[in-house]
């Protein structure tokens, strides 16, 4: 005679909980701390724009550069709220680009602001290398192999 084996089911992790709360925080808040900072600087752009014609051509293609880069950015981070809300499966791929992709983007505004234009860094451009460098360390690992990311992100 066989015996049907019955097994609890197993609690798996799944929502935005625990641990995914935090990661999840940081999304939401990143576009609204990226649109502060440009609007906090902005009056430094009218100014750069305003001396355009005699400003040298490279500090002009790298200051645009820049401020094309940080509303990439803002838009990126809308669109990582967005697969987040609804739990979309691209969410943990896009958050990891975003996270590594402002560590290029702020590792190489410092190298080349203090090579090509002799700028000196400034103690919060390293702070925010620091913070961003130590947060992709713990998150980005997170989003790829926990099991929790893995049941929340399925659509």
């Amino acid at each position: 005679m066989s015996e049907a084996v019955s097994e609890s089911p197993v609690a798996t992790p799944k929502g935005i909980r625990g641990w995914l709360i935090l990661p999840a925080f940081g999304t939401c808040i990143s576009p609204l701390v990226l649109i502060a900072s440009l609007v906090a600087t902005m009056p430094n752009y009218d100014r750069v724009w305003n001396l355009r014609g005699r400003l040298p051509t490279g500090l002009m293609a790298f200051i645009s550069v820049e401020f094309i880069g940080n509303l990439a950015f803002i838009v990126g981070w809308i669109a990582a709220v967005i697969l987040l809300v609804t739990k979309s499966r691209g969410f943990p791929r896009l958050y990891v680009g975003l996270m590594l992709g402002m560590l290029a983007f702020l590792v190489a505004d410092l190298l080349i602001s203090s090579v090509a234009f002799n700028v000196s860094p400034n103690p919060s451009d390293v702070t925010s290398i620091v913070r961003t460098a130590f947060v992709s360390a713990i998150w980005c690992p997170y989003m790829l192999s926990s099991k929790r990311v893995q049941n929340t992100f399925v659509s």
